[in-house]
């Protein structure tokens, strides 16, 4: 991973690492705004609740801007990352859309001189035809935008609709498409970027605007817990509680993950003690955080007790 030392979960193509805060490449913008709000959440919590997604060659985010962001507000040095091989049929990428006001949307679409056309037709060229932008209206003709360079180009166009004064725009995946049109809502509809989109993105500096870029892992580590005081050492964190994490991972199928997305859950079932933290945490901590993670029942189960370092125990 870069130089970097790792630990390998057998058989699923991750990683688990310390990289340095400042070696990490971001392919998309944060809204500040949200990355404070995560940042005083992490300093009251006292962790980093889930690693970073980021690709093993170039250290490049891949889920995680924000987190990035606040641990860097903190002071963090060091990230707690799960990397993955961005090559792999096992990781994916696509979009995230946004559904906003239908008034506003007509009005920036006319003002950009977007042409009418059907809705079917308008994301049938998005999706096939070049990096474009369309706006599919609840009712009526939508618009279509003419052909763009990049795929950066269409969500940078996109944000200037999205994030106009009066949009109110709301996060889709997009298969809620559907769904936005019939509450009356209209939906910003851009090409999906490519992984060599994000890749050129991270390396030139030029980013995509902020949750553009959708990844799906395969599986993922979730619920690893890294204080905050062990991602602000001077010197590289040490590896024993992941390689202890790393011996005893459990993988199952996962509830609702972030961002929507239905991955599998790594599990961390490390017996005795904590390892970071040398003590037990409270019981109510460790089922309110596993009910976040892995739903009511997993908050019941018999596993775990070190629930702020995440290293929980199957006593």
């Amino acid at each position: 991973m870069s130089g970097l030392r790792a630990v390998e979960l057998s058989g699923l193509g991750i990683r688990l690492g310390f990289a340095p805060l400042g070696a990490l490449r971001q392919h998309e913008e944060v809204f500040a705004d949200a990355a404070r709000s995560l940042a005083l959440a992490m300093e009251s919590e006292g962790v980093l609740l889930d690693p970073l997604m980021v690709d093993s060659s170039t250290l490049t985010v891949l889920d995680g801007a924000h987190r990035a962001s606040a641990l860097a507000s903190l002071g963090a040095r060091w990230a707690a990352v799960a990397a993955v091989d961005y090559g792999s049929p096992e990781v994916s990428v696509g979009r995230w859309l946004r559904a906003i006001d239908p008034g506003a949307a007509r009005e920036a679409a006319l003002s950009l001189g977007m042409a009418e056309e059907g809705p079917e037709a308008a994301r049938s060229a998005v999706d096939s035809h070049g990096p474009r932008v369309a706006v599919l209206m609840p009712g009526g003709p939508s618009y279509l935008g003419q052909a763009l360079g990049s795929a950066l180009e269409a969500h940078r166009l996109a944000r200037s609709i999205w994030a106009r004064p009066g949009s109110h725009p709301e996060l889709i995946p997009d298969d809620e498409v559907g769904r936005a049109l019939e509450s009356g809502r209209a939906v910003i509809y851009v090409s999906a970027p490519s992984k060599l989109d994000v890749l050129r993105a991270a390396s030139s500096g030029e980013l995509f605007p902020p949750r553009s870029t959708r990844h799906r892992f395969g599986a993922r580590p979730l619920g690893l817990g890294v204080p905050l005081g062990v991602l602000r050492s001077d010197s590289e964190p040490d590896l024993s509680p992941l390689e202890e994490a790393a011996r005893s991972a459990v993988l199952q199928p996962g509830d609702e993950g972030h961002r929507g997305e239905r991955p599998l859950i790594v599990r961390w079932a490390a017996r005795g003690r904590c390892a970071w933290w040398r003590r037990w945490p409270s019981r109510a901590r460790c089922a309110a955080t596993r009910r976040r993670a892995t739903g009511p029942r997993a908050a019941r189960s018999r596993w775990c007790r070190a629930a702020s370092c995440r290293a929980w125990s199957s006593r």
